[in-house]
């Protein structure tokens, strides 16, 4: 018997095909094993991080919320962070999917709801006849491979990703109504107080958060951003992080309207 290198409620990290990492949760593992239920979430990280370290995610903030096998993270390339202390399982449902078939022949496309008995993602579903509108609102059913994940939160968090998705992925694109939060990390309150207010100076949001042995500093720009200045500001808060002694660690969007699913 292969011994299983995750558990329900563990954070992974997800490699980016430029540079970083993306963050996704564990909701569900099949009665057989191999086959999960992943939430993915729009938060960009230049190093691993520690589950400690991550802002508070809920449901509703996932930009992808799929059924996926396990190798990448068997093998490591998907580095298991861990749980955080607050994990329950109910606040992370297995949802209902929509399955949707393309017209053929004059036929109008079918669809179905989609419900996996037990909230076993391995099991045999159950198919109720919907409208093809109605399935289009819900996460779509499948078993995505590694590459369709990665390929979809590229698309996301790379400001220059050009390429978009396999062929069972569809990325809507971007709202350009959109907050972005940048994670600055420092190891004293005056140095994270210090940075805060030279970046207040230049317009942005900032918010000092006590964290264990070390000082989060929260900077929001509520302004829409190209790619080539959220590079900018990147480095710009990466240069003030380490004029303090502190590190910058990536940002997170926000979003007012999200893609569905």
């Amino acid at each position: 018997m292969r011994q299983v290198l995750y558990h329900e409620g563990d954070w992974f990290a997800i490699p980016l095909t430029s540079k970083g990492y993306a963050l996704g949760l564990i909701s569900r593992i099949s009665k057989k094993g191999g086959i999960l239920l992943g939430y993915f979430f729009e938060a960009y990280h230049l190093n691993l991080p520690y589950p400690q370290r991550m802002p508070p995610f809920h449901p509703s903030d996932a930009v992808l919320i799929c059924m996926f096998g396990d190798t990448s993270l068997q093998s490591q390339r998907w580095p298991v962070l861990g749980r955080r202390c607050d994990w329950d399982q109910a606040s992370w449902p297995m949802p209902i999917f929509g399955r949707c078939t393309d017209p053929l022949g004059g036929f109008p496309a079918m669809a179905w709801q989609v419900t996996y008995p037990n909230e076993d993602p391995g099991g045999e579903p159950q198919l109720v006849r919907i409208t093809a509108e109605e399935s289009r609102k819900l996460p779509k059913d499948g078993l995505y491979g590694d590459e369709a994940v990665e390929t979809v939160l590229t698309t996301l968090l790379d400001p220059h990703a050009k390429t978009l998705a396999s062929p069972h992925v569809e990325v809507e694109s971007q709202s350009t109504s959109e907050a972005i939060r940048h994670f600055l990390y420092f190891q004293s309150e005056q140095s994270a107080t210090a940075a805060a207010r030279h970046l207040r100076a230049k317009h942005f949001n900032t918010e000092v958060v006590e964290k264990p042995g070390e000082w989060l500093l929260l900077v929001t720009s509520s302004q829409p951003v190209s790619p080539d200045v959220l590079d900018e500001q990147s480095e710009d808060l990466e240069k003030e992080a380490s004029r303090l002694g502190g590190t910058y660690d990536g940002y997170e969007r926000r979003r007012s309207t999200r893609p569905a699913p």
